[in-house]
């Protein structure tokens, strides 16, 4: 059941026609101050930074912690689509980075430093990996791979990719030579870079009937071989790592940390239901620990 739920979501979130796009559930991105410390997180001073029937979603803090960049539905008489915003944090100001005509997803900061990467939807529906200039001026196709859903970058060559299908599948992807190959199956759409390792980390759905599970997995580009590290909450897909090496997710309203390979333990660190009670699905975190992003379903 679950696993078709996570197929339908994932398609909703990555539209292909406008038709489809404004299906697409509302959602706003809430920001929080965040005190981390050794054994708890404190939340504060949440404020939302969107607050629109639209679809705002897919936070992603740039390094510097001062703007973030996220996707919003943009509509007007003749058209609908996603286009790539960026939030200025310390003057609240949004600017379209993209403002195209086509669809663009999953904004993530290119390694190199300069620009930024996306997946596009073009005229005809297809999802590709993309680049663009920090201004917003299109690079083009970085890789032949399609459909891509997500992507996360391993270093300036390098990228895993979730590529939809029957099943979903973990793909690395290699610039130079427009290669990609599988990795894993059956995969849900969080892909990360893990804080001071080499490794790479998505969750796979793994068993099967009743006993099908969510487990949060890590992935060594190195030889190829992945690891569990500790099973998700049920029908959580999403989460986000703080970069002291600890990993946080959401369970409705609630917020949730594991810290440590020596514990099978999800605890609860903060109750949001004043500020979120519709739930809260995906989230970010800056490098610099202080604050958090947070994506709150609209109850309409």
């Amino acid at each position: 059941m679950w696993r078709n739920a996570l197929r339908s979501f994932t398609f909703s979130a990555l539209a292909i026609s406008s038709s489809l796009q404004a299906q697409v559930p509302g959602s706003d991105i809430l920001l929080a101050s965040i005190s981390v410390g050794s054994d708890n997180i404190e939340v504060s001073a949440i404020k939302r930074l969107t607050d629109r029937t639209q679809y705002d979603n897919q936070p992603y803090f740039l390094a510097d912690g001062k703007s973030l960049y996220y996707t919003a539905a943009i509509e007007s008489d003749s058209s609908s689509q996603m286009d790539i915003m960026a939030f200025d944090l310390n003057t609240g100001d949004a600017v379209n980075l993209t403002n195209s005509a086509q669809s663009e997803y999953s904004p993530t900061p290119l390694p190199t430093g300069n620009g930024f990467s996306t997946i596009h939807v073009d005229k005809d529906g297809k999802q590709w990996l993309w680049a663009y200039e920090n201004n917003g001026e299109s690079r083009g196709k970085l890789l032949d791979a399609e459909p891509v859903g997500y992507h996360a970058w391993v270093d300036e060559k390098r990228v895993i990719m979730f590529v939809l299908g029957e099943p979903h599948t973990l793909q690395m992807g290699n610039l130079d030579s427009n290669t990609s190959r599988v990795v894993a199956a059956d995969i849900g759409p969080s892909l990360y870079a893990i804080p001071g390792s080499t490794n790479m980390s998505f969750t796979q759905r793994l068993g099967s009937g009743e006993q099908a599970a969510w487990w949060l997995m890590s992935y060594n580009p190195a030889d190829d071989s992945v690891t569990k590290l500790i099973q998700m909450p049920a029908n959580v897909t999403y989460y986000t790592w703080l970069t002291d090496g600890s990993v946080l997710l959401a369970q409705g309203s609630k917020l949730y940390r594991w810290q440590s390979a020596s514990t099978q333990q999800w605890r609860e660190v903060a109750d949001l239901t004043d500020a979120c009670g519709a739930g809260i699905t995906r989230l970010a975190a800056n490098q610099q620990m202080s604050q958090l992003a947070l994506v709150c379903s609209r109850s309409e």
